[in-house]
């Protein structure tokens, strides 16, 4: 069999301490995936890595080539680097602000059935379809298709890296894609989600690397306009991504999760950084 693993990108910035969140990450996945459970984490060259971290990374990977984030506050214009560093032959990627809490090694050998397959269906914290809209507008004005790059499976074909070489050439001109392509509603900032989308629809490859058929890979997705609250028109204006002033988190000492009352068990994008507490990290030390 080729070799299946997970790979992280932890660039910290002043948004948050990425590679903590890695490392959070990573000690969920050893705690819970039950085959396939390799991590490997990609660092900016000269990241000191404390030695608790490296004991749970099963590849410390600086990232190659200049870097395409320098200066900038979310570090998200290196994601065309990930197929020239994953160490795995069958790769998912994951952003770091994420954490797993049930075993999803049965996923795979559906996800190898493509050579690269984005997420498309993430759901709330209540299980329900999050609702997109707020934060997709760009993709429906600009008929891109509807992906997630948090959680991506790949593997390295000559599809696979004709969509990643397009990804690099979109990154590297931004702003001449932007302006020619997105003609009908543009980002306010680069967005990885926007650029991959992009990618595949320059390419073609839009049918071979999303799948609607089966509902994986699926992960709950917690920004807060998307969860499906009843809102007037009023408190839609004024709610804040913060998800966690609204709803009641709580998180156990044997690694179970529970917001506003649901426990939470498909892949978790938790996306508010302050989420991550070091109690929760101590309960995974614990663990591990």
């Amino acid at each position: 069999m080729s070799s299946r693993g997970y790979l992280i990108l932890a660039e910290n910035s002043p948004s948050g301490n990425y590679l903590e969140m890695a490392y959070c990450l990573a000690m969920s996945i050893k705690v819970t995936q039950s085959t396939v459970n390799q991590v490997a984490v990609l660092v900016t060259p000269g990241t000191e890595i404390p030695e608790k971290y490296q004991r749970v990374f099963d590849h410390i990977i600086e990232l190659p080539w200049l870097d395409n984030n320098e200066d900038e506050k979310w570090k998200v214009r290196n994601k065309w680097k990930i197929i020239h560093s994953t160490p795995f032959d069958q790769t998912v990627f994951l952003d770091a602000d994420m954490l797993f809490f049930r075993d999803v090694s049965h996923w795979w050998d559906i996800l190898e059935k493509q050579d690269m397959w984005f997420s498309t269906q993430p759901l709330n914290y209540q299980g329900t379809k999050f609702q997109g809209d707020h934060y997709r507008k760009v993709f429906t004005s600009n008929q891109l298709p509807d992906i997630y790059n948090c959680f991506l499976y790949f593997k390295k074909t000559p599809l696979t890296f004709e969509v990643f070489e397009m990804m690099k050439m979109i990154t590297w001109n931004w702003t001449k894609f932007e302006y020619e392509f997105l003609s009908e509603k543009r980002p306010k900032n680069y967005s990885g989600d926007v650029a991959f989308a992009l990618a595949l629809k320059l390419s073609g490859n839009i049918e071979e690397a999303t799948n609607n058929y089966f509902d994986i890979p699926r992960f709950i997705h917690m920004r807060s306009h998307g969860q499906g609250w009843n809102l007037s028109e009023e408190e839609s204006k004024t709610l804040q991504e913060d998800w966690t002033r609204y709803v009641p988190v709580h998180f156990t000492p044997d690694l179970k999760c529970f917001v506003g009352g649901y426990r939470i068990l498909e892949p978790f994008h938790y996306h508010v950084k302050s989420f991550l507490t070091p109690r929760i990290i101590e309960y995974y030390e614990r663990e591990r």
